[in-house]
């Protein structure tokens, strides 16, 4: 497609999307600006935003592009129709394999119109290719059920491996060590990490023993053993994993902290890699960060109605502190730069101190904590005060001196975000004052908390009614309304096994009013400060918990896991 063509496509998909009624003005302006400031395609947009699983928006593109639309939770590919496309090539290319009718295959993609895409395909499968439109989020779904074969894959490649070539090598000087030696070690790890991104993992755990060496994905927060490999493995797989990091080959008594990057499937991956010693030898972690990540919106995120209006109203404040609390991997990074998203302009500077940088912005200026120079949360944020910002987000408050440096530069006329470690929105307060923070300064400064955590959602493709849960759900004194059962997932080959699929955000939004300040200014305890604020409106984590169990959201068990219900 030329640019004339592009153009006047965009022109008239914008039209045509104006006229949709589930689509908001707020949501329109969104497009209309990343097309905008951002020379991006409608359709790239649309995906970007995941509007494109709104059926009128579907309708829309696929009458002005003049192809048709598939549903792939509603479709099955045949196993001859899907060996057509390697997996390589459908995760490299975004799309898969539908049918084929003699010498013409008909695949799935996001934007039908990708000629480039349309050429290689022909040019790999000497087919003709027709397109047809599909949404992002049934593709990655798609994607995700035919191509998962993690497991299967990186065991023939240890069961390959020639055990006298590990014997052979000098890891004193694996460095310099020619590629034909080290090349089964780097075959092995770059599977490891590819099966893992495929599989949705978010680290990869590889664990020293007496005897073996485990391997565990944590997958949507919860680890998942994938296999015991031969104990001899863990030398030289730490060793190659050092050289990719640049850490000390030689230095096994201390922990070392290293990052690294590298491409799967057309995405860049930033890998954060922490090595301990153990007695059986150095375990690793590595975080999985994708360069590519993608801020959808706040309702985008999983916040019930009632929270998300409190919410966006908290963000709306020009000046203040607004806190996410929650435990490490509860989503609040992800809270606080959807927030950013929603709230920043061209007339608004914003800066950021982090550790680490996980989203990545142009147009905001972000900053890496660098503690071995002198770079930490507290003086970072002395320097961006300096820099006349108008936003400020603190990645996280560790001590009192981050604390003190905040509350000041909420007061001064600055909106401050940032996240604390509590258990819950109220106990945020009684956080802040243990660090030293005086109370009349938390109750002048702060506009409002948002306690979270992350639960699993249930597998869509295995999910069941759960006559165990419906039981348990009275025992502790709910009520069930007429035909409402709770769900579980049985477990099948789409979801692992688990039962589960990705996750959703269970919240409290407390919002600072003149009688919870009265309550701070008086030293009250938090269940005071959490019940004022109940009474004021706020849904408590638990009672939000409880409506995700009777949406079929997530399991009782799930919830119970996240924030500790009795039953």
């Amino acid at each position: 497609m030329n640019n004339a063509e592009g153009t006047d496509i965009d022109r008239r998909l914008l039209e045509e999307i104006k006229r949709c009624p589930s689509v908001s003005e707020k949501q329109i302006a969104q497009i209309e600006s990343k097309v905008l400031d951002h020379s991006l395609s409608v359709l790239s947009v649309l995906s970007a935003l995941n509007l494109d699983s709104n059926p009128e928006i579907i309708e829309v593109v696929a009458r002005v592009l003049d192809v048709a639309y598939i549903d792939l939770d509603n479709f099955e590919v045949n196993e001859e129709d899907l060996a057509i496309l390697s997996r390589e090539t459908a995760y490299k290319y975004k799309v898969l394999p539908l049918f084929r009718m003699g010498t013409a295959l008909t695949v799935g993609m996001t934007n039908p119109t990708d000629i480039e895409v349309i050429d290689a395909l022909h040019e790999e499968t000497s087919m003709e290719i027709e397109a047809c439109l599909v949404s992002k989020l049934g593709l990655e779904r798609a994607l995700y059920r035919y191509y998962t074969e993690a497991d299967a894959n990186f065991l023939n490649i240890v069961n390959d491996f020639d055990v006298s070539q590990f014997q052979l090598i000098d890891f004193e000087t694996i460095e310099q060590a020619d590629n034909d030696t080290l090349a089964p070690v780097a075959k092995m790890f770059m599977e490891l990490v590819t099966s893992a991104i495929r599989v949705r993992a978010s680290d990869i755990h590889i664990e020293p023993g007496k005897n073996m060496l485990q391997i565990r994905y944590r997958i949507d927060g919860i680890l998942k053993d994938i296999s015991e490999l031969p104990v001899y493995l863990s030398r030289p797989l730490t060793s190659h994993i050092k050289v990719l990091s640049s850490l000390q080959i030689t230095e096994t008594r201390r922990p070392q902290d290293g990052r690294h990057q590298t491409v799967v499937d057309g995405r860049e991956i930033d890998m954060r890699i922490s090595v301990v010693p153990t007695i059986f030898g150095e375990t690793i972690v590595i975080r999985l960060l994708g360069s590519d990540n993608v801020i959808t919106g706040l309702d985008k995120l999983g916040f019930s109605q009632h929270n998300l209006k409190t919410i966006e109203k908290m963000f709306q404040n020009p000046w203040g502190m607004v806190l996410v609390s929650g435990p490490t991997g509860s989503g609040k990074t992800t809270t606080l730069f959807t927030a950013l998203e929603h709230i920043k302009s061209r007339e608004k500077k914003i800066i950021t101190i982090e550790d680490p940088v996980e989203y990545k912005f142009d147009d905001i200026r972000q900053i890496q904590v660098n503690s071995e120079v002198g770079l930490t949360f507290a003086t970072g944020l002395r320097s961006i005060l300096r820099q006349d910002p108008d936003i400020v987000l603190v990645g996280e408050i560790r001590d009192a001196e981050t604390a003190s440096i905040a509350i000041q530069a909420a007061l001064t006329g600055h909106l401050v975000l940032s996240t604390l470690h509590t258990n819950d929105a109220s106990r945020a307060v009684a956080r802040l004052i243990d660090m030293g923070i005086p109370p009349y300064l938390i109750s002048s400064s702060l506009v409002g908390v948002i306690g979270q955590r992350l639960v699993r959602k249930i597998c869509p493709y295995c999910k069941t009614n759960s006559a165990v849960d419906a039981e348990r759900l009275q025992i502790m004194g709910y009520k069930l309304e007429e035909n409402k059962t709770p769900h579980v997932g049985a477990g099948c080959p789409k979801c692992l096994n688990t039962g589960y699929i990705g996750r959703t955000v269970i919240a409290e939004a407390l919002s600072v009013s003149e009688e919870i300040r009265r309550l701070i200014m008086n030293r009250a305890s938090s269940d005071d400060i959490k019940n004022a604020a109940c009474k004021e409106g706020m849904t408590a984590m638990s009672e939000e918990g409880m409506a995700n169990i009777m949406a079929s959201n997530t399991t009782l068990s799930e919830v119970v896991r996240a924030i500790g219900l009795e039953c």
